[in-house]
């Protein structure tokens, strides 16, 4: 009954506008009004343009009634290549409704009345309804699925709903299609923003912010028949900016059995990384150890070259490193050695269950003389939010050890891990 009521009030509109009112007790000339009539007869809007102008110099006193005749002969008679404005005024009234049917019946109006612009206005009802949004509604149950997904920000469980959805309601394909479009792109702009936004914040920060790092300790101790107390420690430190990653790497070994030092090591490592590309670095690496028991009061270490991250996952990470580096060995007996050695390092990180990580990192230096292997493998298990049990084995292997000591040193520790 709306629409019908609509296309009443339009007709009725339409017909106002066909026969309006003339002036009240108003009659021309004889003569007149048959020159006017022969010119409306011709259709020649000029002509009558002419005689009613002509009209109304001779009987001006008539002005009101030619002015009605001009008008009521270019409402019926409109210019062809122009749709009438009051037609347009009605067309684009309906348009506000946002009703498909309202446009549709004003425009079939209009193309009765106007026939010579059928086809144009044909062409406004069809873009009109063409760009009305989907109004289908979803089934109460599926909406509230994707809605509760959506606030959650959950893309996969989204994903999983829709897929759903469109096996169980197929007519609602397109507009299942669309919820997921819209929503990949929200949150690849939301990502983007998120992005530039921690980039910022990244290239403010001071040198001494943005600091991550890993403490690790471990002790035993026993008393009685024999006296014996162990002492690991480990401390690093990890600095990631937009170009450059600084770390910092501190160890310390020591153990004593009846009072007598059986084990004294201590390292101390600085590696700056300076991104290349999201696979490759260049790094550098200043080392100093101390560590008798092995041979040497100090060992020094400076190096440089190219790093690769070979697999960049989630779950597996592996990267590789090397290039040339200097080494200075000062042993406990003997002379000072100096030599130039090339680097080569292993960085593997492997997360095998939510809570559980194996990791393995080893270095080797190749040079004249003594080269040197050291890899150390661990298991990691947490324990609680930043806290984690580690397992691990550390193998020092020399092709020329310093007199008195063996080719390889063992470490086998338990400790437990800090993350800050």
């Amino acid at each position: 009954m709306r629409f019908t009521s609509l296309g009443m009030v339009a007709f009725a509109a339409f017909a106002s506008l066909l026969l309006p009112a003339a002036p009240v007790n108003a009659e021309l000339p004889l003569e007149t009004r048959e020159m006017i009539d022969a010119a409306i007869a011709s259709g020649e809007r000029e002509k009558v343009e002419a005689i009613v102008a002509l009209a109304r110099e001779l009987h001006p006193e008539d002005a009101e009634l030619l002015d009605w005749v001009l008008a009521n002969f270019t409402l019926k008679n409109p210019p062809q290549d122009v749709i009438p404005e009051e037609t347009l005024s009605l067309i684009e009234a309906a348009k506000e409704t946002g009703e498909v049917e309202a446009v549709e019946t004003v425009v079939a109006l209009a193309q009765k009345l106007y026939p010579q612009h059928a086809d144009t206005l044909g062409t406004m009802a069809v873009e009109f309804a063409a760009a009305q949004p989907v109004t289908n509604v979803l089934p109460e149950e599926t909406q509230a699925l994707i809605d509760a997904a959506i606030e959650t920000r959950n893309q996969r469980q989204l994903e999983a709903i829709i897929v759903l959805a469109k096996k169980t309601q197929p007519e609602d394909a397109s507009q299942l299609d669309e919820i997921a479009r819209n929503f990949a792109a929200e949150e690849a702009e939301r990502q983007r923003v998120a992005k530039l936004a921690e980039e910022q914040r990244i290239r403010e920060a001071n040198w001494y912010r943005l600091w991550k790092g890993r403490g690790e300790i471990g002790a035993s101790r026993s008393t009685g028949n024999s006296e014996s107390l162990a002492l690991t420690a480990g401390l690093d430190l990890k600095r990631v900016g937009i170009d450059w990653e600084h770390e910092v790497r501190a160890i310390a070994d020591y153990r004593t059995n009846n009072d007598r030092t059986t084990r004294e090591y201590f390292s101390l490592a600085y590696e700056p990384n300076y991104v290349l590309n999201p696979r490759t670095y260049a790094f550098g690496l200043a080392q100093a150890e101390r560590g008798p028991f092995q041979g040497f009061e100090a060992r020094y270490s400076l190096s440089g070259g190219i790093g690769y991250r070979v697999i960049e996952s989630d779950r597996l990470q592996l990267a590789v490193q090397g290039g040339p580096a200097y080494r200075r060995f000062v042993p406990v007996d003997g002379p000072i050695e100096s030599n130039i050695a090339t680097l080569g390092a292993v960085d593997l990180d492997w997360q095998l269950a939510e809570k559980v990580k194996f990791v393995h990192d080893s270095n080797v230096y190749l040079q004249s003389g003594n080269s040197t292997l050291v890899a150390i493998t661990g298991l990691e298990a947490e324990i609680i939010a930043s806290l984690s049990a580690r397992l691990s084995y550390r193998i020092e292997y020399d092709t020329e050890p310093p007199p008195g000591t063996l080719s390889t040193d063992t470490l086998s520790r338990f400790t437990l891990v800090y993350g800050f």
